[in-house]
């Protein structure tokens, strides 16, 4: 009698963690129910929402000028100090290019000679 008790007590706590956990769950299971059917309710709203900013862009799109944004930007391209530095380097690229194949001709009609 005296390993019932304790029998008894180990079973209690047991149960009593079981139904905790069982308690955690449908309450999780609850949450979650309650929170589709918000979504549910809200998704007309985010669909119109959409909707809105959607048209709102292909209005901008189709009202703005954008050939005359690029050219705005190309021109402050070429008017900045990128483009300067742009073409310096590739002149520099083209004289080494050209230097480099000089010299590369020059040794091989040595070599044949």
């Amino acid at each position: 009698m005296h390993n019932s008790w304790k029998g008894l007590i180990v079973g209690g706590l047991t149960g009593a963690f079981v139904g905790i956990a069982l308690d955690l769950f449908a309450s999780a299971v609850e949450q979650a129910t309650r929170g589709a059917e918000h979504a549910r309710e809200r998704v007309p709203e985010a669909a119109d929402w959409l909707q809105g900013v959607t048209d709102k862009a292909t209005e901008w799109v189709h009202d703005s000028d954008v050939p005359e944004r690029v050219r705005e930007v190309a021109h402050r391209i070429l008017g900045s100090d990128l483009a300067a530095t742009t073409n310096v380097t590739a002149a520099k690229v083209v004289e080494v290019a050209k230097h480099k194949a000089r010299s590369t001709l020059h040794a091989r009609s040595q070599e044949s000679a």
